[in-house]
């Protein structure tokens, strides 16, 4: 019997089994774990490169501020952040390369223990023109720029970052050609442009033009012509339309007193419009100017003798940083704001049109054949005279627009920059230390997504890096 006992093999697949069964428990336990464990680490992994391509898209940050971007995306789109309340991802930059790294122990529910898990994100801007890039930035320098002016250095920087970034992707092929202009009440053409004034240029000229609207009359009043009442200020030609550029031009400049004169010859007179503010907005060449004389000829000079102020000359078009940076460098916060006169002259400096005016063979581009941008910063404040600024009737003893422009004001710049967008140029709108009036015709006024609120010079920042990225990709590395 005792034998029979030995012999007896009955039960042992049972024990087998009872004794296979911990470590396969062991085994089903460490999947469950590990399998846990990729959950989080492919989920941290998307928060990571969501956060690198974010921070990667921020202009000139301080590290503070990557941190805090970078932070708050893991924060927001990993699911399980709440979790693990010691995750600080860690954010470094080198050269044009951006890394985001996050660590964090995920526990072993069955066995215990823990799995250490890292992610690794990286991106870089990618620098590269897909056309010549033509780029004009409109910078309001008056005295009601609080924010910017208070923080000057702080723009400067992201100023000239943002020029940097569009130069880094130049080309020979797809050049960079960047212009810098202040604006006041005037804007500065630079003496050696006196050719674009409508008549010779005053003695010790400062370069300023002035914001005088003019229109198109003839000696005959018989003529009943529509040209020869161009109120946008192109100077028009009654004699045949076969005369060459040469001899209109010389039409053009000659002394409006010349008694030798054609009797249908039109020339130029200032004139108040009939529907207010904008002046000489089309971008054509063949648009003469009027001289600034400060204390003499109009904007505010009846009001202050301090008045006009006439700002830096406009710098470029040109690649060159130290050149675009001095100009930057340079501006003061002076005098008030003429916004139609910024637009026009903006546009100028990037319409076909104008083309060969800057000293540069075939600039500005044909359209279509170039990328073009303005950016304008202001406050959309101005102390223009009611007249100017399309109020009173026209009454020049109406007063000031002091600080906001009328609703037909900015209905023309609206329709001014619809204009400018017709000609395919982008433009780009930062709006700080406004008045709620102004926001949507600003914001009707900027191509999409180019219209910027900006209340901190951080957004003064964020909204340059956006400017910048029009033209750079930010992209995933590894």
């Amino acid at each position: 019997m005792q034998r029979q006992f030995l012999q007896n093999k009955r039960g042992n697949i049972a024990m087998l089994t009872g004794l296979c069964l911990v470590p396969l428990a062991a085994i089903a336990g460490f999947s469950v774990d590990y399998a846990r464990a990729e959950n989080h680490k492919v989920a941290l992994q998307n928060a990571a490169d969501m956060a690198a391509l974010a921070a990667g898209k921020l202009g000139n940050p301080t590290q503070a501020e990557l941190d805090a971007v970078v932070q708050s995306v893991v924060a927001a789109n990993f699911e399980f952040f709440n979790k693990y309340p010691g995750l600080a991802p860690t954010v470094s930059v080198s050269g044009n390369d951006l890394t985001v790294t996050a660590n964090m122990q995920v526990d072993r529910m069955v066995l215990g223990g823990k799995f250490d898990v890292a992610v690794r994100s990286v991106v870089e801007r990618s620098h590269g023109l897909d056309a010549p890039l033509e780029f004009s930035m409109i910078m309001d320098t008056t005295n009601s720029m609080a924010l910017v002016s208070n923080s000057w250095g702080d723009a400067v920087s992201a100023i000239n970052w943002t020029f940097g970034e569009l130069v880094a992707g130049a080309t020979i092929q797809n050049p960079a050609n960047i212009m810098f202009m202040p604006i006041s009440d005037r804007v500065n053409i630079g003496t050696g442009n006196a050719d674009w004034l409508s008549g010779p240029a005053p003695t010790n000229w400062n370069g300023c033009v002035e914001p005088r609207y003019t229109e198109l009359v003839s000696d005959d009043a018989d003529d009943d012509d529509d040209d020869d009442d161009d109120r946008w200020g192109r100077e028009r030609d009654d004699d045949d339309d076969d005369d060459d550029d040469d001899e209109d031009d010389d039409r053009r400049d000659r002394d409006e007193d010349d008694d030798d004169r054609d009797e249908n010859e039109t020339v130029r007179v200032s004139s108040k419009p009939a529907d207010g503010f904008i002046l000489d907005t089309v971008s054509h060449g063949d648009a003469k100017f009027e001289a600034s004389i400060p204390g003499v000829t109009g904007g505010l000079s009846e009001r202050n003798a301090s008045y006009p102020r006439c700002p830096d000359a406009i710098t470029g078009p040109t690649s060159n940083l130290t050149e675009l940076s001095n100009a930057v460098n340079s501006a003061q916060a002076s005098g008030t704001g003429r916004f139609d006169l910024a637009l026009a002259w903006g546009w100028r400096l990037v319409s076909e049109d104008w083309a060969d005016e800057f000293g540069e063979t075939g600039f500005p581009a044909a359209a279509g054949s170039a990328d073009k941008m303005i950016t304008i910063v202001t406050d959309s404040h101005s102390t223009a005279y009611d007249w100017e600024a399309g109020g009173s009737n026209g009454d020049r003893d109406g007063g000031h627009a002091y600080n906001t422009l009328s609703d037909a004001a900015f209905a023309q710049i609206e329709a001014l920059c619809q204009r400018i967008k017709d000609d395919d140029v982008e433009i780009a709108v930062l709006l700080t230390n406004s008045y709620a009036r102004a926001k949507t015709p600003w914001e009707n006024c900027a191509s999409d997504d180019m219209f910027f609120e900006v209340e901190t010079i951080g957004d003064f920042r964020v909204a340059m890096a956006a400017i910048a990225n029009r033209y750079v990709e930010v992209r995933l590395k590894s």
